[in-house]
């Protein structure tokens, strides 16, 4: 907070997606879109209730879906949020859900955890579209969740609780550890969940109720995990692809993968980890020529462990976020093993010779 404000200032960095989205009537709820709201528009509509909150400006960074998004537009989302932590409490951002939980692990892993970033978006578009009066928002969808779960995370943000525990995803009265959060349902208003560990906290009457905290790997609060500062463009971040297993599946894509300079995979194993033989195959050969390949579980919640000998293992990691550490660890041009030792201390804190 400011000398010359007793409320904390808040940041809320827009990215577009539904929560910003439009439509033109009240009970549509599949072909919403464009145009979208700025995040302004957003924040005005609220205004009344976080007067007494917080002390806000919003910058819109994005205004995309979810599937338009690219590496280069995490890299740009990390740096508008460190870019507002310089200056502000706390950060909220708001996103399309259908990334959201990569959005949050991303940032998770590239700003400073001291300060309370926050993530939050809607199923539902946030209001129908006024020609008459496009800002801010008069007339809600039905049912609309944006204005309750960006006020809720505003909430949590300017509460301060979070500072220290990582990014936190907030949806439906509910809090999740970026690094846990996965979405569970393609329509549901509630569709987040952690399945290994539950949610670490919820509101209750505008309060914030923390359960447990958040086990963060070892280093300073102040410091991202992983300094992007330094790193090459965005054009240049390491190509890295998931392949899913099932029975009969074949090697071939991995041959293409590895062709195309792909610098790391991803499987996406049954089970504890198990790989079809011919994918087993083409992947360890490509490991055995220094390709690092990480093996997650296809399940959903659950660890995967080693069986092959050649592949990296993280845990209970989703393969999606598995992905992202895996470009996060090559940026130093590192080696496979080495590659591996970061993606274990990164993906699995706080369980010392944990396998997964």
């Amino acid at each position: 907070m400011t000398q010359e404000s007793p409320l904390p200032h808040v940041a809320v960095v827009g990215l577009g997606g539904t929560i910003a989205s439009s439509t033109l009537a009240p009970d549509d709820l599949l072909t919403y879109g464009a145009p979208g709201f700025h995040v302004d528009e957003l924040l005005e509509y609220l205004r009344p209730e976080l007067l007494s909150v917080a002390e806000l400006d919003g910058e819109q960074v994005l205004a995309c879906g979810s599937s338009t998004l690219s590496i280069a537009d995490l890299v740009r989302v990390s740096e508008a949020v460190n870019d507002a932590l310089s200056t502000a409490d706390a950060v909220v951002v708001t996103s399309g859900s259908d990334a959201l939980e990569e959005i949050a692990y991303w940032l998770d892993l590239t700003v400073p955890a001291n300060r309370p970033v926050i993530v939050t978006g809607s199923m539902r578009p946030f209001a129908v579209r006024d020609p008459e009066r496009p800002s801010p928002p008069t007339r809600l969808v039905h049912g609309a969740d944006g204005p309750a779960n960006l006020l809720a995370a505003i909430r949590v943000a300017a509460s301060g609780v979070t500072a220290g525990q990582g990014v936190v995803v907030v949806f439906g009265d509910l809090l999740h550890a970026a690094r846990d959060v996965v979405k569970r349902h393609s329509t549901l208003p509630d569709p987040f969940e952690s399945p290994a560990s539950g949610p670490i906290g919820y509101l209750f009457g505008g309060s914030v109720v923390l359960h447990r905290h958040v086990v963060r790997p070892l280093g300073d609060p102040a410091e991202p995990l992983v300094n992007l500062a330094g790193c090459a463009t965005a054009a240049e971040l390491p190509r890295v692809e998931i392949l899913v297993s099932y029975p009969g599946g074949g090697g071939e894509a991995v041959d293409a993968y590895v062709a195309a300079g792909v610098r790391g995979l991803v499987i996406a194993g049954m089970g504890l980890g198990a790989i079809s033989q011919d994918l087993a195959a083409a992947a360890g050969q490509a490991a055995e020529n220094g390709l690092p390949v990480v093996c997650v579980s296809r399940s959903g919640a659950g660890s995967a462990v080693a069986k092959l000998g050649w592949e990296i293992v993280v845990g209970d990691l989703a393969p999606t976020k598995a992905r992202l550490l895996l470009i996060l660890a090559l940026l130093g041009g590192q080696s496979s093993a080495q590659v591996a030792q970061t993606m274990s201390r990164l993906a699995m804190p706080g369980v010392p010779g944990r396998q997964g």
